[in-house]
Order: structure tokens, then sequence, then C-alpha cells
């Protein structure tokens, strides 16, 4: 059985882990190491919102063609609609330090709200190794949004994504042993081929 989590930052059992951190390996930019048709299981956590919406399609399409038949994607991101109602709702807590989004850099804080709404959807910020914003880097693989977010979803929208790809079915689900963060405000989809 073949089961690669794209993105982790840590070593699961009997999973093969494609990380840009750990292994340079670049979803965006790099083929997938596997024949096609002989992967089980990709699985990636807070990964697709760091991904361009230009280049989210080919990189499902890549988990499409490597998987097995009956083969699953799970994916675990920010939920889009649930930071929405937050805002809409004048909720401020619901963006107040840590969340599944991450903590607002203070450049978004001093905007309000507002601001950290924003924030969850696309950030920007300095990386404090280098002093350098990811997004203008010369380095391409900062580029693809390493160290910021880049793109929201919520279940509807990644319905639309995995079955626009070519996907039997698309299930939300709630969160799983698998699932390194517990925390409410998060959208988990499992779609099958």
């Amino acid at each position: 059985m073949i089961k690669v989590e794209i993105g982790g930052q840590r070593t699961l059992p009997g999973w093969i882990n494609l990380g840009l951190r750990d292994t340079g390996f670049n979803i965006v930019e790099q083929e997938l190491p596997f024949d096609d048709n002989s992967v089980d299981q990709f699985y990636w956590s807070h990964v697709i919102e760091h991904i361009p919406a230009c280049f989210i399609a080919n990189v499902v399409k890549k988990f499409f063609n490597k998987l097995k038949p009956g083969g699953v994607v799970r994916t675990a991101c920010p939920d889009l609609y649930s930071s929405a109602v937050a805002y809409v709702n004048n909720e401020e807590g619901e963006f107040s330090g840590y969340n599944q989004w991450g903590t607002a850099p203070p450049e978004y804080v001093k905007l309000g709200i507002g601001g950290k709404f924003i924030a969850n959807i696309v950030t920007a910020q300095i990386d404090t190794t280098t002093g350098e914003n990811p997004l203008f880097s010369s380095d391409k693989t900062r580029q693809v949004g390493h160290f910021s977010h880049v793109m929201a979803y919520d279940f509807h929208m990644l319905r639309n994504l995995y079955l626009g790809a070519g996907f039997d079915r698309v299930e939300r689900t709630g969160i799983m042993d698998i699932d390194p963060h517990k925390n409410p405000g998060q959208v988990f989809v499992n779609a099958f081929k």
C-alpha cells in the first residue's frame, strides 16, 4: 500500500513524506514520483491554502493521475466559510492569537477584524530568518507561498475542484486521528477516484 503525505512536517509510520521544507519536493513545479494508478492515498493538511489558485487544478490532477481507482485524497485546511461567518458576525475572538490560520502578522492585526480576516485568506509577511517577503523572493520555491496564505477554501469550492479534476465522489468529514490540527474552523474533505 502506498500512502503519501504532501507537505507534512512530521513522519507518519507507513507514509512517504514529500514536504518542501524536509525533502525539497515542490508539488506545484514537480511531478509526483509514482507510476500512474499506483497510490492508495494522498494526504495534505494545511498546504492547499499556500498554493496560488492558478496552479491548484494542475496539482489536483496530479493526484488524480497517480491514485489507484478507489484511491483517496484527504484535504484538511482552514474553512473560509467559518471565517467569513465570524467576520460578518463581528466575532473578534475567532481571529485572536493562534488559530487554524496561524497567527495574523501585526500589520494585519492593526487593521482590526477586517485585517485579521484578510490575513486568513492572503498573508504576505517577512521571513524572520532572511528579512525577505517570500512572495517577491528570487527563490522560486518560496514564491508559491511557502510562508504565506494565498488562497482560501470552503467545502463547496473543494468539492468543485475535485469533481472538476475527475474524482467520482467528494465527502466532507470530521477530524480524524491522522489530522495534526484539532481546532475548529477547518474543513476536512475526502475525494475518491
